[in-house]
């Protein structure tokens, strides 16, 4: 075996574990539609599930009860899918996770820079500010009314046409 013969087959070895740590890495979450039968903790009709986390607002009317009619939940899940999503990233982004990759990505970054903010930071746990945490309540229910106002004028185009 020559020595050009060898390293080939490891550049193979390495291209192939490179290859199959990517694909392990890159996984996409969709959306689950499923039906929930009468009789169930959740209210029956059809849910959207990511990640095997309930999101109402993908599918909900106005009224809060979940279409009996699959066509109909698919028609709303793509059309709210944009914002709900947004809004989720902005107000409840442990709902909606990070790309495996980005996370992995964020942890590497992160590791060497640990030391330096144990130093910056101190080991103190952050003191949590009354004030601002009521904002941040505050801010989050305005949020979640106008999320039900988007839902509301949403279901509106559903009757009109």
């Amino acid at each position: 075996m020559s020595f050009n013969h060898l390293c080939f087959e490891m550049d193979r070895k390495l291209l192939m574990f490179i290859l199959i740590s990517t694909i392990s890495l890159s996984g996409c979450s969709t959306y689950r539609i499923v039906k929930i039968e009468e009789g169930k903790d959740l209210n029956p009709g059809y849910h959207v599930l990511r990640r095997n986390i309930f999101i109402d607002e993908f599918v909900v009317d106005d009224s809060g009860d979940h279409p009996q009619d699959l066509s109909i939940a698919q028609e709303r899940l793509r059309r709210r899918k944009k914002t709900v999503e947004e809004w989720y990233r902005k107000y409840n982004p442990d709902i909606l996770q990070e790309h495996p990759l980005v996370t992995f990505s964020k942890a590497i970054i992160f590791l060497p820079l640990f030391p330096l903010f144990l130093i910056t930071e101190g080991w103190h746990s952050p003191h949590i500010d009354k004030e601002k945490y009521d904002n941040q309540t505050k801010e989050y229910h305005k949020a979640k009314q106008e999320i039900m106002e988007f839902i509301k004028e949403d279901c509106k185009k559903e009757v009109i046409k």
